[in-house]
């Protein structure tokens, strides 16, 4: 996560299981999500790294404005015994809202979240300006309608916009302002993991699409069994805001802009459903090399060697999940393994059966000339295709294994960025396939984006 403002606030704290031993202190969330809590005093039987290094707890608290929270998955941080006892204790979630039980899973009917970058993707707006003659300005606004989509296991996705109107009291400014936001709706309770996974595959979506690394900046669950009462006789769920944090979620956030992303809602609004569904699917089947791009996209590695690696490994793995080639047929590959090994030594045939485990695989080399083949209009002729194939070959093998003869592989810093741009681009045109585009859809997309264009010429300057 990456929310806008730190939450630092005081109050009292507490084991469920152990409820009248209050402790005052502080809890602190960053920028980042990150939970840390400082109190005053020493929990009973807290987890410490000496004593039960694996074994977390959850802490129950009051904060000073009278909001309940429950902090989970916490961990011993630092420890003061001395007149005045100290301790910090790390969280991993944070559920700003509710109390629950030691042993209560949190359960949520329904998530709602906001995404960094989603109102410039989405670019619908409910706020109209007119200018009149003279000085007069007429401003409306009304709110945008809902964008539902039904996934797979009784799913809903809901694109909806909340809204903030000027203060009637104020004669030096009127402010409208729009917020989109994404919530899932299932049709039965769901524990946190579950939505957890979700959230992860389809903030990936708006991060492959936006073509930017970005997070979420909100998190809130509904439950029917946590609610407010109105009047007596109404109630409404309770919104549990939730906090965590997340890979790089630390870095600043990306400038967005929409001329800069793969694509728009504008561009793809009427199979939105179906692409949604797809990326969902895929992501299942290919998830190592969905893991894979999203670390390079994330800059998770300090090293242009670290990036390049990722990325070769991704797209190995990405027509591997994807495909059944082999180098010959499988019964034939088994006739010559069984002609081997009877030939082999009987102590040396355990050593022959690793080596030759994978032998019938297909290589690197030839994995990249199928999915290049798929894109021949963008990735030049045969020739052409071939030397690249031929270079992140070469180059993998070098960063992989250090062989000197290999060295000159990585010639310059600017010939392997030159590699890793090719990559992602070869990455993107297959994500898009497998998402149900076809190529003259691709071919169009390709032409309105300059960002994409690059890449495939392997990076600005080529």
């Amino acid at each position: 996560m990456r929310i806008l403002e730190e939450i630092r606030k005081d109050g009292y704290f507490w084991l469920p299981t152990t409820p009248e031993n209050k402790i005052p202190g502080t809890l602190n969330i960053s920028k980042s999500g990150k939970v840390i809590l400082e109190v005053i005093g020493l929990f009973e039987s807290i987890p410490t790294p000496f004593t039960t290094p694996n074994k977390t707890i959850r802490i129950n608290g009051i904060l000073e404005n009278g909001n309940a929270v429950t902090l989970d998955q916490c961990s011993y941080k630092t420890q003061t015994i001395q007149a005045i006892s100290k301790t910090t204790v790390s969280a991993l979630k944070c559920y700003l809202g509710t109390l629950y039980n030691a042993n209560e899973e949190p359960l949520f009917s329904k998530v709602t979240f906001a995404i960094e970058g989603l109102d410039e993707w989405l670019a619908i707006r409910g706020i109209s300006i007119k200018y009149g003659q003279g000085h007069q300005i007429d401003i409306t606004y009304k709110r945008p309608d809902d964008i539902s989509i039904n996934l797979p296991d009784n799913l809903t996705l809901k694109l909806s916009f909340t809204w903030s109107g000027p203060s009637t009291n104020s004669i030096t400014e009127a402010k409208v302002t729009q917020k989109a936001l994404i919530s899932l709706i299932c049709t039965s309770p769901q524990p946190i993991p579950y939505f957890s996974a979700l959230l992860h595959k389809i903030l990936n979506f708006f991060c492959f699409a936006i073509d930017e690394s970005v997070h979420l900046t909100s998190l809130e669950g509904y439950s029917d069994s946590i609610v407010k009462k109105i009047g007596g006789t109404k109630s409404y769920p309770t919104p549990i805001s939730i906090y965590y944090s997340g890979l790089n979620s630390d870095k600043p956030a990306p400038r967005i802009s929409n001329h800069d992303m793969l694509f728009t809602y504008s561009d793809v609004s009427s199979e939105l459903q179906k692409l949604l569904t797809n990326w969902l699917n895929n992501y299942d089947i290919s998830a190592p090399a969905f893991n894979l791009y999203f670390a390079a996209k994330a800059d998770a590695h300090a090293y242009l060697d670290g990036q390049f690696l990722s990325l070769a490994q991704g797209i190995e793995t990405l027509h591997r999940r994807n495909s059944d080639g082999t180098i010959m047929p499988q019964e034939e590959f088994q006739t010559i393994l069984k002609t081997l090994s009877n030939t082999c030594p009987a102590e040396r045939r355990n050593w022959l059966g690793v080596r030759l485990k994978y032998a019938n695989e297909l290589p690197l080399r030839e994995r990249l000339l199928q999915m290049l083949a798929l894109f021949e209009q963008f990735y030049g002729n045969e020739n052409e295709r071939n030397a690249f194939a031929a270079k992140v070959v070469r180059t993998r093998n070098y960063l992989t294994h250090y062989d000197p003869s290999l060295k000159d592989a990585t010639d310059s810093p600017s010939t392997l960025w030159n590699l890793c741009q090719k990559l992602e681009a070869l990455f993107q045109l297959h994500f898009l396939r497998l998402m149900g585009l076809t190529t003259d859809e691709m071919s169009i997309l390709v032409k309105n984006n300059i960002s994409l264009q690059m890449k495939l010429k392997g990076g600005w300057g080529q």
